[in-house]
């Protein structure tokens, strides 16, 4: 088990907790990094593509809020599930963070990008972190 995710509530992680669950990178790609929130799973690819996958009851999927309903994590696999955040195919991320319910990502640029829910904002698309002045 992994400390801190909830396994429970998706067949996609009690499947892996048993060894069933096959997760594969985008034809032609690796998975060069992974990160875990409470419930989903954050992969980077050697092309610098950003997948998640898991529960998206707080946004951490970066889906649009009117496709929420869509992913129900009893309904999940890993293969049918696995795509980038909403808006985000043209960026090439440099590194990633899964924090609880929050999923960050970095550009080679420094830009820093969000979606999920923290402790005092809520994103359900990933969206620019405005730089501290």
């Amino acid at each position: 088990m992994l400390k801190g995710v909830e396994w429970r509530s998706s067949s996609m992680y009690r499947d892996a907790a048993k060894g069933e669950a096959i997760i594969r990178a985008p034809e032609g790609q690796r998975i060069v990094e992974m990160a875990l929130g409470f419930a989903h799973v954050m992969f980077l690819t050697d092309r610098n593509q950003l997948m998640i996958i898991g529960n998206n009851k707080h946004g951490q999927l970066g889906s649009s809020p009117d496709r929420k309903a869509f992913f129900r994590a009893a309904n999940q696999t890993a293969n049918n599930i696995c795509r980038p955040p909403c808006n985000t195919a043209h960026l090439k991320f440099k590194s990633i963070r899964a924090i609880g319910n929050e999923s960050w990502a970095w550009t080679d640029d420094g830009t820093t990008y969000r979606c999920g829910k923290g402790a005092f904002w809520s994103e359900s698309t990933m969206v620019v972190v405005p730089r501290s002045v």
